[in-house]
């Protein structure tokens, strides 16, 4: 039985363009809103200052101001997480954003922030651990009660530096992260859990289903078998690379076209072409948004340009993107080994799904039958991982006893190997492979037999690799071990038992054994490159306090700011209706505050970034001084009540 001393684990779907978050409480799912009442949080971090104030806006405050702060504001952050610098998605992605992209000390990609006097350099995890942190304080605020532990998700074709990355950014942000889970599968719990005709478990047996997931950034296509109290993972793929934001460079492109002029070439690092590119890209998204309801949506390019683009054009200018979605489906239904017709429902999942041409394509795909969309696409992964969060830690109260016992069975998302030596150099170096893509996780026991390649050698490194092709060098490197003292013997003589596994994080665990010696060596792989080591994470983590009291600060200044108005609002209200039973002096005096306290309002003194709450409240108090003849006027009133 729950109870009210031990604070829920909240469910998080960290994504490109947005967040949500979501806790299980009082026997359902409750998507948890932000002080703006919106159940998203835009994912956009913008400093303001300089970093050493630590000013900073997270989620719609920071969006809204991203066309006049350009360089500071930074988003789709998720598409640099666990990348190196010269990632060539990386190199691309860099010339579309404002904001200066960087190489860190071990090669990985680093945002740089220019406010003030003095560069700063920020990972992607930090970026995500503040997006993670503001998610965290409005549980709490939403609770009433303290928040340490989350499910996260990630998309299911991540990799594995990509998913410890996302763990270290949880952990910086002051969350015990209980799992790394794939997006779909959470999605596809949402809706076992919130629609009964999905699968009834009393009622009907196993059925396989399609989760067809296109956010902002990435998609992922898996096929599920959901089953009473198994759910299992059959068939994996996706593109960490494909995702509506691509929908909108597309857009924005084809409209600069005609009018480049107008703006300046994309690209640019011009302050003006940055601000307009910016607003002409905040209108691209919008009209692509447009575009799923209506069959046309204009497009203002500049004050003298707008552009008309009707549903056909966009789709067309498109098209490429959408036969990739289309070609990951048809590889999704190829490695699960089953027929189209076997797939009883496909669940649309993300915001991109909300454009039309992808819910006709998949209706045409599978014979005419219509995807599921019942719990709204921006909030299904956040749902399901709200509910994975609740059966982990036990408080699911309310939640069916054949939910609580469910398993769900991922499976690998990539080929995982290592390196082994073959004639012909570097170049020719082949992976052997341990895992195969699309194995069930938790993998335990993968076993590979090596031996000394050259004669008197006394050590082996082991390089591990994670991706699909026979070579190396086109894979994706985790990292490297070394086991060493063996005895010298000619080459093929010493022996190393390598075993592998894979915990439910999906994270790669190694140990190497010489089977003469006995003695072992251990990894744990997420690149050794690029890696945060523990030291960075704890100053990750104390940076982030001192960042995390001035959003204390700045959330007790805007409390403090609305009371005031609040406040100000109702005395006007009530000097309305007091009428002539209000005295000409106090009239006079009441009136002459209000219109001081206004103007301080309007003045630059009071909003903006250096007026403290306790300037609200004693503004606030001068007020309450000044309306104190209302208090006179209630007495009167109640007095004559008596009479």
């Amino acid at each position: 039985m729950e109870t009210a001393r031990v604070p829920p684990a909240i469910g998080i779907d960290l994504g490109t363009s947005n967040c949500v978050v979501g806790v299980w409480r009082n026997g359902q799912v409750e998507i948890i809103p932000n002080l703006n009442g919106d159940r998203l949080t835009p994912s956009v971090v913008a400093f303001t200052g300089s970093v050493e104030e630590r000013g900073r806006y997270i989620g719609q405050a920071a969006k809204n101001q991203a066309a006049t702060n350009c360089q500071n504001t930074v988003f789709e952050v998720k598409r640099l997480i666990g990348r190196k610098f010269d990632d060539p998605t990386v190199q691309k992605d860099k010339q579309l954003w404002p904001f200066p992209i960087v190489e860190g000390p071990r090669g990985e990609a680093r945002v740089r922030i220019r406010t003030g006097e003095l560069d700063k350099d920020f990972t992607p995890e930090e970026i995500c651990a503040m997006l993670l942190g503001e998610l965290k304080r409005q549980a709490e605020a939403y609770l009433d009660s303290e928040v340490t532990e989350a499910v996260i998700t990630v998309p299911a074709y991540f990799n594995d530096a990509q998913r410890q990355a996302t763990k270290d950014a949880g952990e910086i942000a002051g969350l015990k992260v209980l799992r790394i889970a794939n997006e779909p599968t959470a999605a596809a719990l949402g809706y076992t859990v919130h629609r009964e005709r999905l699968i009834a478990f009393d009622r009907e047996r196993t059925k396989t289903v399609m989760v067809f997931d296109l956010g902002g950034g990435t998609l992922d296509v898996s096929v599920m078998q959901i089953g009473r109290g198994k759910s299992t993972v059959i068939a994996l793929t996706g593109d960490s690379h494909l995702g509506g934001v691509d929908f909108d460079i597309r857009l924005q492109k084809h409209v600069l076209q005609p009018v480049a002029g107008a703006v300046g070439e994309v690209g640019s690092r011009g302050a003006v072409s940055q601000k307009r590119l910016t607003r002409l890209r905040e209108r691209c998204v919008a009209a692509k948004h447009t575009l799923s309801t209506r069959p046309s949506a204009e497009i203002e390019v500049s004050p003298d340009a707008e552009v008309t683009i009707s549903r056909a054009l966009f789709e067309n200018i498109c098209s490429d993107l959408l036969d990739r979605c289309m070609a990951l489906v048809t590889e999704a239904i190829a490695l699960s080994k089953l027929g189209k017709e076997q797939i009883a429902s496909v669940i649309l999942v993300g915001g991109a799904t909300r454009m039309p041409k992808i819910s006709a394509m998949l209706t045409e795909f599978f014979g005419g039958k219509t995807p599921l969309s019942s719990i709204h696409a921006d909030e299904a992964v956040a749902y399901g991982a709200a509910v994975q969060a609740a059966m982990i830690t036990k408080r699911c109260f309310g939640l069916g006893s054949d939910l609580q016992d469910l398993v769900l069975q991922e499976v690998t998302p990539l080929t995982l190997g290592v390196k082994t030596w073959t004639q012909g150099g570097p170049e020719a170096q082949n992976m052997s492979v341990l895992i195969p893509k699309n194995t069930p996780v938790p993998v335990t026991g993968a076993e590979l037999q090596v031996t000394t390649a050259q004669d008197n050698q006394t050590a082996m490194e082991f390089c591990v690799y994670e991706g699909e092709s026979p070579h190396c060098k086109d894979n994706y490197l985790l990292g490297t071990f070394t086991l060493d003292k063996f005895e010298r013997a000619p080459k093929g003589e010493a022996e190393a038992l390598l075993v592998y596994s894979i915990d439910s994080d999906g994270i790669l665990h190694a140990t190497a054994t010489n089977t003469v010696s006995g003695r072992s060596s251990y990894g744990t792989f997420t690149t050794d490159k690029g890696r945060l080591t523990r030291g960075e994470i704890e100053e990750m983590i104390a940076l982030e306090g001192t960042f995390a009291a001035g959003d204390r600060a700045a959330l007790e200044k805007e409390v403090a700011k609305h009371r005031l108005q609040q406040y100000l609002t109702e005395m006007k209200g009530k000097m309305e209706r007091a009428g002539y039973r209000l005295l000409h002096n106090d009239r006079i005096g009441i009136n002459r505050k209000v219109s001081e306290i206004e103007g301080w309002l309007l003045g630059s003194g009071s909003g903006g970034g250096w007026c403290s709450a306790n300037e609200f409240e004693k503004k606030k108090g001068e007020l309450e001084e000044a309306c104190e003849a209302f208090e006179r006027l209630d007495l009167q009133d109640r007095y004559l009540v008596r009479c």
